[in-house]
């Protein structure tokens, strides 16, 4: 029977086979093409479950080991740093006597200091009015109240709750000194009702000044709180000269960063210091108020790890007490001009960098030495901006502020430590590329997982002790006023030069994987999945990082124990940008020599 067709009927061939029409062969190519971005989408997928896991594993590791170690450095260090002793208060009477913007004791203070045993250091009072320190005094905690403070004849402090709103408002409770336990409080003066105040803002025992100095200074009270203006060293004298009195000089407030506070009566002699500076010769007010709460509940002082504390040595001299309140001021206070010149060194090797970059992208021979040296300049360049931030930390350890010049030491100290870190990087390069097999460009590959090593080493190691250098360097946006953790800009170096460190330690891995995955491909491909094999600086751009770096702030400040203030997110984000761009330029820069 004749068959049917037309244009597309099958044709026999051959040995009875069947040939496809265009058409089909067509639609089969088709299916063929789907079916392979089929598996190309699954095998895509597979890659990226496969990615994801691995970097969930690998940042969990690392961030056991960083847990570890933070841990393991900050005990080693706590066995090693110096210990107080509690100041314990052992007679019968305490004076609290405030003073207004003493940096350097009287003829009163000498006499005093010189007669016996004392206890002496700086206290900061952060430039405040003095009836903020009074109530930093009654909430135990850095409050701050309007200035101006007035009490009636009973003893009563007017506008209480509006003294509480507003103490309330900067984290405090006032009112909390006096309820501390049975013992009462007696006051001498506005200021000192204010920190006596109960939580109704009636006190105990009050006094005008010269109601107290014509009774003989009796009160009613073991703890008694002197605001006696013009008449302070009258009443300073007359106390110590007493030996069941224990008195306490201290700055309250004025325009000064830090005063100086002393005590008596104690066999003891040494320094002031306590848990929340740690720093010796260094207190707030809040760990005055500590003390004081443990002699109102009738606690021995080493119950509070919050009160005074002391480092024994002999006692110090009145000259040494004011040179010490003077170099605690230049180390509390902005140093706006070495801040600029900084800041405009930085910009100037800036525009360097960028100069030379420019004129390096532009087309000549490779054996022309112009170009190698601007090449090298660029790399030189880029290994200084990212040590920048390192440099600064480090600076912290060095006593800028004990010297005559303040400014000029801590513009030197900063460039010096800053080069000397840089020389760091470049040093641990070299030696790492001399251990390794003889190339162009060898030495220049390892100067950004050299950088980012010795970045990181710091900035973890100052963590664990504390933020002992961050303190004191110019990472801090008030040094000084920020004792333990790390502020934004501190902590956005130490998880950027982190998670970096933790490409360098996974490249190995992602190399691995992406390189299985060009074996499969052929041609441009494989080509392009080669070239964009995981580099350590790679990791940063992948979004499990935005997960490390939320959870890294959020456990920062939590060892920071303060939330972050908004000078700290400004600070973290130009820290991670600041990184970015200086790892990046690095990276680059050091990869076009190679």
């Amino acid at each position: 029977m004749a068959g049917k067709g037309g244009s597309g009927a099958r044709t026999p061939a051959s040995g009875g086979r069947v040939l496809a029409t265009p058409e089909e062969r067509a639609r089969a190519r088709r299916r063929k093409k789907a079916s392979a971005a089929a598996e190309e989408r699954r095998w895509r997928r597979a890659q990226q479950r496969q990615r994801s896991v691995l970097g969930v594993i690998l940042l969990a590791v690392v961030a056991v080991v960083g847990f570890g170690l933070l841990l393991g450095i900050h005990t080693l260090g706590g066995a090693v740093l110096p210990h107080g002793t509690a100041a314990g208060i052992y007679t019968s009477k305490v004076a609290v006597i405030g003073v207004t913007d003493r940096t350097a004791p009287t003829q009163t203070d000498n006499d005093v200091l010189k007669s016996g045993d004392h206890q002496a250091g700086a206290v900061l009072t952060q430039g405040r009015c003095p009836a903020s320190g009074w109530a930093t005094l009654s909430a135990g905690t850095e409050v701050e109240v309007s200035c101006d403070i007035e009490v009636t004849d009973l003893g009563v402090v007017d506008n209480w709750a509006d003294r509480q709103a507003e103490a309330a408002r900067t984290g405090g409770e006032l009112g909390a000194l006096a309820g501390a336990g049975a013992q009462c409080i007696s006051a001498v003066g506005p200021g000192a009702a204010l920190a006596a105040a109960r939580s109704d803002g009636t006190v105990a025992d009050y006094l005008d000044v010269d109601s107290f100095v014509a009774g003989k200074y009796r009160t009613s009270c073991p703890v008694t709180l002197v605001d006696a203006g013009d008449r302070t060293d009258e009443i300073v004298a007359a106390l110590a000269a007493q030996d069941d009195w224990t008195v306490i000089v201290t700055g309250v407030g004025g325009r000064a960063e830090a005063q100086q506070i002393y005590r008596t009566q104690t066999t003891l002699p040494g320094w002031f210091t306590a848990a929340s500076t740690g720093r010796t010769g260094i207190v707030t007010l809040a760990d005055l108020s500590h003390t004081l709460r443990t002699v109102i509940a009738g606690e021995q002082a080493d119950t509070d790890p919050g009160a005074l504390q002391v480092v024994e040595n002999g006692g110090v001299p009145p000259d040494r007490l004011a040179e010490h309140v003077e170099q605690t001021n230049r180390l509390v206070a902005v140093p706006a001009g070495p801040i600029g010149i900084l800041a405009a060194l930085v910009g100037l090797g800036a525009l360097v960098a960028v100069g030379l970059w420019w004129q390096g992208r532009r087309p000549g021979p490779e054996s022309d030495p112009n170009t190698g040296a601007v090449r090298s300049a660029v790399t030189a360049l880029a290994v200084l901006a990212a040590t920048f931030p390192a440099g600064l930390l480090a600076a912290g350890a060095v006593g800028w502020w004990r010297t005559g010049g303040p400014e000029a030491s801590l513009v030197g100290s900063v460039v010096i430590i800053w080069l000397v870190v840089a020389a760091v990087v470049g040093a641990a390069a070299r030696l790492i590329a001399s251990r390794q097999a003889t190339g162009a460009g060898l030495l220049q590959h390892w100067l950004f997982p050299a950088a980012v090593v010795v970045t990181f080493a710091l900035f973890l190691g100052d963590a664990a002790l504390g933020g002992f250098l961050h303190r004191s360097s110019l990472l801090a946006p008030r040094p000084m006023t920020d004792f333990h953790g790390f502020g934004g800009a501190a902590m956005g170096v130490l998880l950027t030069s982190g998670l970096a460190a933790l490409g360098l330690v996974t490249a190995p891995w992602w190399r691995a994987l992406a390189e299985r995955v060009a074996r499969d491909d052929t041609g441009a491909a494989a080509e392009k999945k080669e070239r964009r094999a995981p580099l350590p600086y790679a990791l940063l751009w992948r979004p499990i990082t935005a997960v490390a770096v939320t959870v890294g702030l959020v456990l920062g400040m939590v060892w920071a124990s303060r939330p972050p203030t908004a000078v700290d997110v400004v600070g973290f984000a130009v820290a991670v940008a600041w990184c970015g761009v200086t790892g990046l330029l690095l990276r680059r820069s050091t990869r076009a020599t190679r």
